[in-house]
């Protein structure tokens, strides 16, 4: 008779395998971050913006499309509502409350950071979700669960709205709609507009800060518009919480199929997506609608592969698994100096090189800015237990931190 199947032996160190997935998530935040301060918005997008682009351009953009845009954003919100799931679950009033004036701080960080760099806005939107899950606190896992996909089809409804008008535009040769030109300005390759987002890239700090004061209705309103989908990585993170994934109570076999299904459905459907606007010559009218919209649902299915993959294969004990916690321990800390190294690179006030260099080129120095985060966490982290802001909201939060 058989043995019956072996179950996941719990792990040791859940906290180690926690932490290296936030190491894992901020590498590719890393990516994002530098695709976002080095090109026009327009550009990140759309490998046409600029100019007809080359093998090596397509390339990179259509694996980064796949594989890595938005989808380590939405795995950092899994992590985020997991996290803050242990803390909401708790209950106490006065733990909610510094819970409430932690998530305030890193709501005025992340428009601090918007001001400064003009992209990234990561923190804010964290923040904002944060605050509405607490909404979604005392549900059960299966709720949880229709949450998140309610809140993605809200996304994709809401952002269909507003540009699937420009599909029908396109395949009907009206390029003079309201809904055309605004696609053709925001993912297109519209001159005014695309001159409009390289003077801002290349504009000096004093100048940036200044201009960001006027824009901060337009930088509200985008948190908002970024909430649904925000807080459904949230939402799923909490779901995922409760059902014990992450402190390692899943077997292997159930972590394998779960990865095994959602990448079946998601990595075959994103080919897709990205293969549409290419095959039609990038317009802006069908990268908006395949990026911001159609792809949202298959985006949170890999990032909740991203997850459970390593849950299921990152070992505690490994060195790899070690070097990525250290990072994940400080994330926030390499997330901000990530920002100011890339700015420097990039900005008006730095190097000035937007917009001046290649996919390929923007993509080795993400890798290498993310290779030096991995090796200046370990070294922190060998003369303190925190980097240097996770100590500070520590201090400002108490245990709700």
């Amino acid at each position: 008779m058989g043995a019956a199947p072996a179950a996941r032996p719990a792990c040791h160190q859940p906290q180690t395998v926690f932490l290296a997935l936030w190491g894992l998530a901020l590498i590719g935040i890393i990516f994002d971050l530098t695709f976002d301060l080095a090109l026009p918005p327009q550009a990140v997008f759309n490998p046409a913006a600029l100019g007809a682009p080359d093998r090596s351009d397509t390339f990179v953009w259509s694996a980064y499309f796949v594989f890595a845009q938005n989808k380590f954003g939405l795995l950092t919100a899994i992590l985020f509502g997991a996290l803050c799931r242990d803390v909401l679950a708790r209950g106490e009033r006065r733990r909610w409350l510094r819970y409430h004036f932690v998530m305030a701080v890193l709501l005025c960080a992340g428009l601090a950071h918007w001001a400064v760099f003009l992209a990234g806005n990561l923190m804010g939107g964290l923040a904002l979700a944060g605050i509405c899950l607490t909404l979604f606190a005392g549900l059960p896992s299966r709720a949880l669960y229709a949450a998140a996909i309610g809140l993605v089809a809200l996304h994709v409804g809401g952002t269909m709205v507003m540009l699937g008008g420009s599909v029908a535009d396109f395949y009907q040769g009206r390029t003079g709609t309201d809904a055309a030109l605004f696609a053709e300005r925001a993912y297109g390759s519209d001159g005014p507009a695309l001159a409009d987002a390289t003077a801002h890239g290349r504009e000096g700090l004093d100048e940036r800060i200044a201009r960001a004061r006027g824009d901060i209705g337009n930088a509200l309103s985008e948190l908002v518009g970024a909430l649904p989908l925000n807080l459904a990585g949230a939402v799923l993170g909490m779901a995922l919480a409760k059902d014990r994934l992450f402190a390692g109570e899943w077997r292997i076999f159930r972590m394998q199929r779960l990865a095994g299904i959602c990448a079946v459905i998601a990595i075959p459907a994103l080919i897709a997506l990205a293969w549409w606007p290419a095959s039609e010559g990038f317009p802006g009218a069908l990268i908006g609608v395949s990026l911001a919209v159609l792809s949202a649902p298959f985006d949170v299915l890999l990032a909740m592969t991203y997850a459970v993959l390593g849950v299921a294969f990152l070992v505690p004990a490994a060195r790899v698994t070690g070097i990525l916690a250290a990072a994940g321990r400080m994330a926030l800390s390499n997330y901000l100096i990530a920002s100011l190294l890339l700015a420097g690179m990039f900005a008006g006030w730095g190097a000035g090189l937007f917009a001046e260099l290649t996919r390929l080129q923007v993509l080795a120095i993400g890798l290498a800015v993310a290779a030096l985060a991995l090796l200046w966490s370990a070294l922190w982290l060998r003369i303190a237990p925190y980097g240097p802001v996770e100590w500070f909201i520590t201090k400002l939060g108490g245990p709700a931190a």
